[in-house]
This record gives structure tokens, C-alpha cells and sequence, in this order.
């Protein structure tokens, strides 16, 4: 099998590359972003050949991968924003399927069928599709294909770019990435004011967490940037600890923290669907659990 696989960053091109592996792909080329260097760890993790683009844009690699795919079984990618869209559009333009959200995969008699997240993280579906296919990995799912021996053949691509990019700035991220957090805390609802995050804030100070929130205060009240959005179209989350702070616990959300380790829930309703998630549930008033919390762990550190 042959698959084209492209993704938003390195990282994520590797979680690709392990997962391709693990269902038998034995031939795979990559889009790339950037300069020359970067064809040298893709060739190492098994890529036989990259085709190179100078910046990471939408429109440029939808016409890039529109141009190069020919006789590949699958077009690859990570299931993220970018990953998501850029797929879409070529399996539009060039009439196949695509499937994202992908978690897992097995082989049924001589067909691949691929596991994805439904219903806002209630179920998984198992999908099979006609090849070619574009499928998207869950980000994270798959640990990083590992350095080995290899090289890889380099091919720059020139496309025509209907936007003429000036400069690029580095997006400034508050807080820890928390894709990448050990320990994050989600703030909901349950919070009354935008000045009384602090107290989760406090928190995360104390025990080394990411703070985040869910869509209505990311989207709606505009409480915390974008990128502090947890949920199906936030961020999916995978920590040792999450603790949902009066999130209510929507499927939307429910899906971006479904491979956290442990999940405490803070909430003053019982029945709050966030509960049914839960590996700990705390039926308590936040405004009072924690500022109890922060203070039982001064007092067992002696501070």
C-alpha cells in the first residue's frame, strides 16, 4: 500500500508516519514545509520521498496535493484543524472519501477498517472506504515513529498563490500548550465573573497545570483565547489529571478529554452530565473547593 501523508507540524507528520505503519503501509511520500533540512527526518522515519513547500498554507498545499497524488491508496494526515480542512478539500476536488477522527484500525479479511469518535465521544463507528481514501489520526493516538536509517528523494513545489505572504508571526500562546500538559484544569460555567478565574489560576500555580475552559467561555464570553478551548472543536486533551472546574460537560467537550488518565469533576449539580465522565466527583460549590483545595496543599508542603 502507498499513502501521501502531510500534517501542521513535525510532530504530528511523525504520529502519522507510526500510524501507517501499523496498518501496513510499506511505500509512503510526504508534503513538507519548509526548507531542504527537513526532508532528512522524514527519511529516517521511512518516507521515501518529500515534496517540498516553502510555508505552510491552505490553499498552496490543497493545489500541491492535488498535483502529486496519483496512485496512492491514502492521503494521511492529523486530525486537527488544518489536517481536517486540507483533506477535505482534496477529496472534494478529486471525488473520494475521507474519515477523520481515526483512533484505531484493523484488517478484516484483506480490508482495513478504521475506528473514529462519534456522537460528541459517546461511541466509536467502524468505517471502511474504497480506496483511495483520506483518513485524519486523532492527534496523539500514536506515539512518534522512532529514527532510523533511511533517506529520502527531495522535490520543491512551486504552486501559484492567490495571497502573497508579507511575513509571518509567531501566534503568542498564554500558558503552557495544553495538548502538551501533564495536569490541566477546565473552567466552565460555574465561574460568575472573568476576574474570578484567578482561583484556578492560583491552582495551577500550586500543582504545575495548563488552564483551559470550555467553548462558552472561550467562544462566547471571549474569557480566554481560542486556543484555551477544550472540546471536539478546541483542543483534544490527553493529561495524567484533568479537573473540570463548573463545566457542565456537553458532549462537545466530553470529546477533547476523553484520553485524560483521570478526570475529577467540580460541580454543584449532581446530575451534571460532566459526572458520568468522571473518574471523581466532587458535588461542591467551586468558590469554596478551591480555595480549600490550594490551601490543604500549602499546608501539606508547610507553606
Amino acid at each position: 500500500m502507498r499513502a501521501l501523508l502531510f500534517a501542521s507540524s513535525d510532530d504530528l507528520a511523525f504520529e502519522v508516519i507510526s500510524f501507517l505503519k501499523y496498518i501496513g503501509v510499506d511505500e509512503m511520500d510526504s508534503i513538507a514545509f519548509g526548507d531542504r533540512s527537513k526532508a532528512a527526518e522524514y527519511g529516517r522515519r521511512g518516507v521515501k520521498k518529500v515534496f517540498l513547500l516553502r510555508d505552510i498554507d491552505e490553499d498552496a498545499a490543497v493545489d500541491a496535493i492535488s498535483t502529486v497524488f496519483k496512485g496512492y491508496d491514502y492521503l494521511a494526515t492529523a486530525s486537527d484543524k488544518f489536517g481536517r480542512t486540507v483533506a477535505a478539500r482534496v477529496s472534494q476536488r478529486m471525488g473520494f472519501g475521507a474519515i477523520m477522527d481515526v483512533i484505531s484500525a484493523e484488517n478484516r479479511e484483506g480490508k482495513i477498517l478504521f475506528s473514529r469518535v462519534t456522537l460528541g465521544g459517546k461511541a466509536v463507528s467502524l468505517e471502511h472506504s474504497e480506496l483511495p481514501v483520506a483518513i485524519g489520526i486523532k492527534p496523539r493516538k500514536f506515539e512518534q515513529a522512532k529514527p532510523g536509517e533511511g533517506e529520502a528523494e527531495v522535490e520543491e513545489i512551486d504552486v501559484s498563490r492567490k495571497i502573497k505572504i508579507l511575513e509571518r508571526r509567531e501566534k503568542k500562546i498564554s500558558g503552557a500548550a495544553l495538548d502538551k500538559a501533564r495536569i490541566v484544569i477546565g473552567c466552565g460555567m460555574g465561574f460568575k465573573s472573568k476576574d474570578d478565574l484567578k482561583l484556578a489560576y492560583d491552582l495551577a500555580e500550586l500543582i504545575g497545570a495548563a488552564v483551559g475552559s470550555s467553548r462558552p467561555l472561550a467562544a462566547d464570553l471571549k474569557w480566554m483565547p481560542e486556543e484555551r478551548w477544550i472540546g471536539m472543536s478546541g483542543v483534544s486533551i490527553k493529561p495524567d489529571l484533568y479537573i473540570a472546574v463548573g463545566i457542565s460537560g456537553q458532549q462537545q467537550h466530553v470529546a477533547g478529554i476523553t484520553d485524560s488518565k483521570v478526570i475529577v469533576a467540580v460541580n454543584t449539580d449532581p446530575n451534571a452530565p460532566i459526572f458520568k465522565s468522571a473518574d471523581y466527583c466532587i458535588n461542591q460549590d467551586l468558590y469554596e473547593f478551591l480555595p480549600a483545595l490550594a490551601a490543604a496543599i500549602k499546608r501539606r508542603r508547610g507553606g
